[in-house]
């Protein structure tokens, strides 16, 4: 009763031109149960003067029940994937995230503690690494509404192409930080 499964088709035709876009997707939602949900998409893209390499796959288990939260996903952009209808900012990518985040719920003080670690990370399709986050967070909520975060957060960035935002040129390069909140 929980599961689906649909279709998409997206036209786009240039007025007075040869120029078109075209998206044919196929989805799928299995869920057995209320905590766990399977997603998945697949997707072509047709455009001129474009032949091969222009699939898009996802998918994506979750859990989620009042104790656990979690999910692994999976994206893969082929390098000409080109939906002019829609945004996708980067192609030619694979990209992994991890999300696991325990709920116990002790008592007293606390309502809910939330310790959890989420990992994304994205390869070229050669599987060089481009991007990856660690992010680890404790989150705690109190009986009375307060909360209290703890993160640390560490990043890796591939640039290949230096870019500008606004009046700021950055370089191509390798670029590795890590942050860490109260």
């Amino acid at each position: 009763r929980r599961s689906k499964f649909g279709g998409l088709f997206i036209n786009r035709d240039a007025v007075g031109s040869a120029s078109f876009n075209r998206v044919v997707a196929a989805d799928a939602l299995y869920a057995p149960n209320r905590a766990f949900s399977l997603h998945t998409i697949a997707a072509k893209s047709y455009s001129p003067n474009v032949s091969g390499d222009s699939n898009a796959y996802h998918a994506r288990a979750l859990y989620l029940d009042t104790r656990w939260q979690t999910y692994a996903e999976f994206t893969q952009l082929d390098p000409h994937f080109n939906d002019e209808v829609g945004f996708i900012p980067r192609t030619g990518i694979r990209t992994t995230k991890v999300h696991l985040e325990r709920n116990p719920r002790p008592g007293g003080l606390i309502r809910v503690m939330e310790p959890m670690i989420n990992l994304i990370y994205t390869t070229d399709l050669n599987n060089r690494l481009l991007t990856r986050r660690i992010h680890h967070m404790l989150g705690t909520r109190f009986q009375n509404g307060a909360y209290l975060n703890m993160w640390w957060n560490r990043w890796f960035d591939q640039i290949d192409t230096p870019f500008k935002v606004q009046t700021v040129t950055i370089p191509k390069g390798t670029r590795s930080e890590e942050h860490t909140s109260e």
